[in-house]
């Protein structure tokens, strides 16, 4: 025989059996849950997952329920805000078990007189809210809703807060913030 032929051939015949059991130990195991649980257990988008030492428990979130008293229309009152009964409510109409008795037409300062389950009276100014937490009392919340301006122009904002039912103090605010964007642009 032919040196050159038998070196391949003897490699050819030692290979053979190795590379059988190669395939025999190569075969995939059936796939069950032991095999997805490091992916659920490190799953950074479940919203309830805590560090890996974390024996803390979070507190739950504080519900808050608020409406906002935004305005008003003729003799009808708009409440804004996530409580049941939102939207335009005339006189004898409920809001969150507030019930609306009274809305004075006025265009410079309206406001609105409500009275809680209770029988207190509550009055509201235009941008005045009342604030719950959790199943607590309703208090008058001091923040007003915020006054927005679409623009940035000064002309746009002193027509805005000329328009705009805004107290005496937010008044001189603006002022002093629209003299100071004056001096700045010069």
């Amino acid at each position: 025989m032919n040196r050159n032929l038998f070196i391949p051939s003897l490699l050819l015949a030692l290979g053979l059996p190795t590379a059988a059991l190669a395939q025999e130990t190569n075969a995939v195991a059936p796939l069950d849950w032991s095999s997805f649980e490091s992916i659920a257990a490190k799953n950074i988008f479940d919203p309830s997952r805590a560090g890996r030492g974390s024996s803390r428990l979070r507190p739950a979130p504080v519900i808050v329920r608020s409406f906002t008293f935004s305005g008003t229309i003729e003799d009808v009152a708009l409440f804004k805000g996530d409580g049941a009964g939102r939207g335009y409510l005339k006189c004898g109409d409920t809001i969150d078990g507030f019930k609306v008795m009274k809305i004075p037409v006025s265009y410079e300062d309206p406001i609105v007189v409500l009275t809680d389950p209770a029988g207190a009276i509550w009055v509201l100014k235009q941008g005045e809210s009342m604030r719950r937490e959790e199943e607590g009392p309703w208090t008058k919340s001091d923040q007003p809703a915020p006054a927005t301006v679409a623009s940035t122009d000064t002309n746009a904002t002193e027509s805005a807060s000329a328009s705009s039912p805004v107290s005496g103090a937010a008044n001189d605010i603006l002022t002093k913030l629209r003299l100071k964007r004056e001096q700045e642009d010069k």
